[in-house]
């Protein structure tokens, strides 16, 4: 019989947009997932899965859309290319809202905030 009690996995979502910044993206993937003993499962995703255009020549493949968000108890959203003049896709600021609504914690990062 094991005397330790049983740990779920916290779920975490980065969310990837275009022209994401590559530390904003790096920071929370890397802290929630440094080593397998932390209690925690974090999914990339973007607006769908497949490669994303970063920011500073980088680019990300992601595995996973929106459907992560609706799955994640926190979401990070690292900053990304001119907020203050492009706004992100409908889809992403529905789905952000809908994990907002179920309670998700949402932290945005940099020029994501």
């Amino acid at each position: 019989m094991n005397d330790r009690p049983s740990r779920r996995l916290r779920r975490v979502a980065v969310l990837v947009l275009e022209g994401a910044k590559p530390l904003d993206v790096g920071i929370p993937a890397q802290v929630f997932s440094t080593r397998a003993s932390m209690p925690y499962e974090v999914r990339v995703c973007g607006a769908a899965p497949g490669l994303v255009t970063g920011g500073d020549g980088l680019s990300y493949g992601v595995a996973h859309g929106l459907e992560a968000l609706a799955w994640a108890e926190t979401v990070f959203l690292p900053g990304y290319r001119h907020p203050d003049r492009e706004d992100p896709p409908a889809e992403v600021v529905d789905a952000l809202r809908a994990a907002h609504a179920r309670g998700a914690r949402l932290a945005a990062i940099s020029t994501g905030a």
